[in-house]
């Protein structure tokens, strides 16, 4: 049986009532559907028997315990996002710290790990997950209009696309935002990987180079709900990458407000932190107990075309999946460009020196050059700059690409002129 019931509308029925059951805290409910629920024979173990030990429990029944007893013999290697619900149920009772233990030794070692791999420094373009120029125009005419700014933009498509459909897990074979829509207009429910896919797509589509990063807890290559998909952008005049849930309609940021990105979340994680602070545009706030739920799966990531690893690392996802790396690195920088930076190259311009600018920037226009006591000059992408023959002296010039959204942090070129 499928992890995610594709292609068996049974399946995907039962397990979209019994999500809107639970998110509607209709314990009744969900309650009268166990007989269905035991059919899902890959959820049942891990999702249904804790959630419905918990539906059990209130409505009363001293047997609740039965049904989480049950999925620890199964296999449950942990409450996973129920760990409030299952220790308001059964946190009092005395042998609790023997259930928890017992769910701890149901997770077993890692079948393959790679301890070591050649790997160089990432030198290609860096790989975004966007459409085909055809297919990303026929996008643009159903998302919102860009804003002036791509970080207005970004958060207006977060909302956007936040908004479009009730969670459900299902999935499309082909993940293309127009087809994606399509569907969904029909009445058709996604997951996590789709509103993702959805917001990546739109992002590149108005020039904000944009990708998808699946997200992994702890022990992901067991279990069930240990992954995510989220997606990154990177946003022109802050200069930095930016995660972006389009499921839960949020991003996180730092202290003074800054949104933030998977390195940084990543290491607050690592280092045992709280969850950093989040900001909700969607339909529904996210609580800061749910927002403890998805900053779990900061304890890994994989983004469009690079996945990296310390001293190990485990190829396979929830017992049955692979865990897929396109280029696998040691140092997770090499695949987290900064896309402000630019290079420079001499060429000949006229029989004198002029530099030539290089960019690693998806959607860059051009550039901008910026020298003490003239105005900024602005050029094409293939056209070089004359360096200038006087006045004598030590001088500096700013450059800075140039991207839809407008310049980017400059940098810095000093020349000397006899």
């Amino acid at each position: 049986m499928s992890y995610f019931g594709k292609d068996d509308p049974r399946l995907e029925d039962i397990r979209r009532r019994g999500q809107d059951a639970a998110r509607a805290e209709d314990w009744a409910g969900l309650r009268a559907m166990e007989a269905e629920l035991r059919a899902d024979e890959v959820f049942w173990p891990g999702v249904w028997a804790p959630i419905s030990s918990y539906a059990v429990w209130k409505l009363g029944d001293p047997h609740a315990r039965l049904l989480l007893e049950e999925a620890i013999a199964a296999g449950l290697d942990g409450p996973g996002g129920l760990e409030a619900e299952l220790t308001e149920a059964f946190g009092a009772d005395p042998d609790w710290p023997e259930l928890a233990e017992a769910m701890r030794a149901n997770v077993a070692g890692p079948s393959l790990e790679l301890l070591e791999w050649p790997t160089s420094r990432l030198t290609r373009p860096i790989r975004l997950f966007r459409l085909a120029d055809e297919r990303a125009t026929l996008l643009r005419e159903q998302v919102p209009a860009r804003e002036d700014a791509a970080w207005e933009t970004a958060v207006r498509l977060l909302a956007w696309v936040s908004a479009r459909w009730p969670h459900a897990n299902a999935h499309v074979d082909e993940q293309d935002a127009v087809e994606i829509l399509r569907l969904v207009e029909k009445g058709k429910r996604f997951a996590c990987v789709e509103y993702s896919t959805v917001l990546s797509q739109a992002l590149n589509a108005f020039g904000i180079p944009a990708r998808v990063v699946n997200l992994y807890t702890d022990d992901y290559h067991v279990g069930l709900g240990k992954g995510h998909v989220v997606s990154e952008a990177w946003i022109d005049r802050r200069d930095d990458w930016v995660v972006f849930d389009g499921q839960n309609g949020m991003y996180w940021t730092d202290e003074d407000g800054g949104p933030l990105g998977v390195p940084t979340l990543q290491d607050r994680f690592r280092s045992g932190r709280r969850p950093a602070a989040h900001v909700t545009v969607g339909p529904k706030p996210v609580r800061d107990p749910d927002a403890e739920l998805w900053w779990r799966y900061f304890a890994h990531a994989s983004p469009t075309g690079a996945t990296w690893a310390g001293t190990s690392f485990v190829p396979t996802f929830q017992s049955e999946g692979v865990v897929r790396a396109e280029v696998l690195l040691h140092d997770r920088a090499e695949a987290y460009p900064d896309l402000a930076e630019v290079t420079i190259g001499v060429d000949n311009v006229d029989g004198g020196p002029a530099i030539r600018v290089h960019t690693e920037h998806p959607y860059a226009v051009g550039f901008r050059i910026t020298t003490s006591g003239a105005s900024p000059v602005t050029f094409a992408l293939d056209e070089a700059w004359a360096l200038p023959r006087q006045p004598a002296g030590d001088h500096t010039a700013e450059i800075a690409t140039v991207t839809p959204f407008g310049a980017l942090i400059p940098s810095t070129v000093t020349f000397r002129v006899r």
